[in-house]
């Protein structure tokens, strides 16, 4: 269930709620990946599971790695990304909030404002 339904907020049950402990160095996915992938038990959520926690973090990590300086710019986006932003720049938004706002839930979105 988890390689179809673990972006439903619907479905809580799917997903491992390790991330905290993964993302803080607490839990090693490595061993948590031999661990799940032993068991054997749900072929295609393993593979989800082991793809998003290994290689998704592992492309992240390396891209960091490698652009140090501007990683967390917009420079650092694809072309087509680049061009895409700028095409929108002057779109009308229904909405509009701060950067204070949206850090601190001041929005229409209860779901952001959690």
């Amino acid at each position: 269930r988890f390689d179809q339904l673990r972006n439903d907020p619907n479905y809580s049950d799917v997903c491992s709620r390790l991330s905290p402990w993964l993302n803080h160095g607490h839990v090693s996915f490595q061993r948590l990946a031999l661990k799940i992938k032993r068991l054997n038990k749900y072929a295609n959520g393993t593979a989800s599971y082991i793809e998003e926690g290994l290689v998704r973090r592992e492309l992240s990590d390396n891209y960091v790695y490698y652009t140090p300086d501007d990683y967390d710019e917009l420079t650092a986006a694809a072309e087509w990304a680049q061009e895409s932003l700028q095409l929108h720049t002057s779109d009308e938004r229904e909405w509009v909030f701060s950067l204070d706002e949206l850090e601190h839930g001041k929005t229409h979105d209860d779901l952001w404002n959690a």
